[in-house]
C-alpha cells in the first residue's frame, strides 16, 4: 500500500473515519478494552463528558448507557482515536481524517487493526463515517492482513 493510492481516503473534507469490529461478544470487548488499557498514554474514560474511573468489566460500561454516555479516548501512535460503546454486536472507534497525512499514520492505523483483528480473530474494516459497508482498508482474520479496498471494489 502506497500513500498515492489512499490519501484521497484521507482528505481533509470534515468528516471523521470509524473503524468497525464486526459480529463482536461482550468477550471481545473485554479483550480490547483490556488491551487499551496497557496504552501509554493511559486511555481517558468519560462517562457523559465526565473524567472517571474505566470499569474493570465491560459489562459496567455498557450499564452505565442507561444513565448517559461513555466514550473511550486514548492515542495510537500520534492519531487520537476514541472508542463508543454503542452496541455489543460491533466495537467502533473514530478518528479525525485530518490527522492522517501521510503513510506512516496509515501503518499505525493498520497496525491497530491487525492488533484488533488479532484479539478477537473477526473482521476489522476503516471506512468514511457512517458507511461501514465501504471499507477503505479492511483486516482479514484468514491472512491476517490489512489490506487497502480500492474504490471500484467498495461496496
Amino acid at each position: 500500500m502506497e500513500w498515492h493510492q489512499v490519501a484521497s481516503d484521507f482528505e481533509n473534507n470534515g468528516s471523521i473515519r470509524e473503524i468497525y469490529v464486526l459480529g463482536t461478544d461482550l468477550s471481545d470487548w473485554q479483550c480490547i478494552v483490556d488491551t487499551l488499557r496497557g496504552f501509554e498514554p493511559r486511555p481517558i474514560y468519560r462517562l457523559n463528558g465526565m473524567l472517571t474511573e474505566l470499569p474493570i468489566r465491560v459489562e459496567e460500561v455498557f450499564g452505565s448507557h442507561c444513565v448517559g454516555s461513555t466514550i473511550l479516548s486514548f492515542i495510537v501512535d500520534d492519531l487520537a482515536v476514541n472508542c463508543h460503546f454503542f452496541v455489543v454486536d460491533e466495537i467502533e472507534f473514530d478518528l479525525d481524517a485530518r490527522d492522517v497525512g501521510g503513510l506512516r499514520q496509515v501503518k499505525s492505523l493498520s497496525s491497530f487493526m491487525q492488533l484488533l483483528g488479532s484479539l478477537t480473530n473477526k473482521v476489522v474494516i476503516l471506512s468514511a463515517e457512517n458507511d461501514v459497508t465501504a471499507a477503505i482498508l479492511r483486516y482479514s482474520p484468514e491472512n491476517r492482513q490489512v489490506a487497502w479496498v480500492s474504490p471500484q471494489d467498495r461496496r
